[in-house]
């Protein structure tokens, strides 16, 4: 190795490692739980991911449900444990675990009853976003031209969360539905899995208005993988690790370091074109080029993993 990828090691090592937005689980569910990529996740120091438990529209509550019930017995290993509480991360890190943090990026499994979030939770769900692409009863997604914002029930939704301790995701969910969720949240809101539009483009990414409004709530912007996001020609060209800094620099230059974070969207096994990333192990490279264009330790802490933390630190509640 180089001498910046020494030195971005022994930092990841040394520090809590949260990718909020991990797709292997959903995508295919044996590599996930791996011994093989659970090396993988060692060898980089990462500490907690965010895995989905639904996000389609036939992911209702029964069928969410028995996505979770099958995790039990995968998690029974002993390398792995719940990230229910901040205590689980830290715990985690110190006994070399991988937390694992249960989310939604959709609101059907609530249906219609939006009591049925504080089930969810007690059940180990500590992420949900509000939509997923198209309309659902809490609001409109980013692909949906009109555009019509939250609904009733999406406001009672977003005022239970922060009731009890729910944090709120907004990526996928539409720009009205977003903003309006931000000026209605008590708590910090995230894009766990978003990134900027004013290097790429494209409906899915966000606009330098909604990444200012979330760090102004102390939330997080998590910088996914996927080509298409990263450059508009990307699914057909390929991209580059120095495409996804140039995301993280966009945000930082906006806001600040301490409003960015890792939340990749990559699916282990999968590579160039679709993703930057040739493994997520790539996420070491990411740390070295981090600090070789100029950010400090501290920074690449607060980057891949601290950032997070404060987040959930803030909004998850013992119940």
């Amino acid at each position: 190795m180089n001498s910046a990828k020494d030195k971005a090691l022994d930092v990841l090592k040394s520090s809590i490692v949260i990718n909020a937005s991990e797709s292997v689980y959903p995508n295919v569910p044996g590599m996930m739980f791996s011994r093989e990529f659970l090396e993988k996740l060692s060898r980089i120091g990462m500490t907690a991911v965010a895995v989905t438990c639904g996000w389609k529209p036939e992911h209702d509550f029964r069928t969410a449900l028995d996505r979770i019930i099958s995790t039990y017995s995968i998690l029974g290993g002993g390398e792995m444990l719940y990230g229910e509480t901040v205590q689980d991360i830290y715990r985690a890190k110190e006994e070399r675990k991988l937390a694992v943090i249960l989310q939604f990026q959709n609101t059907i499994p609530i249906e219609h009853d939006v009591r049925l979030l504080e089930v969810w939770y007690k059940l180990g769900v500590r992420i949900v976003e509000l939509t997923y692409n198209e309309r659902n009863l809490v609001g409109d997604g980013c692909m949906e031209k009109a555009d019509c914002g939250l609904s009733e029930f999406g406001r009672k939704v977003v005022e239970e969360m922060n009731r009890i301790g729910l944090v709120i995701d907004l990526s996928h969910v539409g720009e009205r539905s977003a903003s309006e969720a931000i000026e209605l949240s008590k708590d910090p809101l995230i894009f766990s899995h978003s990134n900027a539009r004013a290097v790429c483009d494209v409906p899915r990414n966000i606009s330098d208005e909604h990444i200012k409004a979330v760090a102004e709530k102390r939330g997080v912007i998590g910088i996914n993988a996927l080509s298409p996001f990263l450059r508009k020609d990307g699914e057909k060209q390929g991209t580059t690790l120095t495409d996804y800094l140039k995301h993280i620099d966009h945000v930082v230059k906006l806001v600040g370091v301490d409003f960015v974070g890792i939340g990749t969207d990559y699916t282990e096994g999968e590579g160039p074109p679709r993703f930057c990333f040739r493994s997520i192990t790539d996420l070491l490279d990411v740390a070295a080029l981090l600090l070789e264009n100029g950010y400090s330790d501290k920074d690449l802490k607060k980057i891949m993993g601290e950032n997070w933390l404060r987040v959930f630190k803030a909004v998850w509640k013992e119940l």
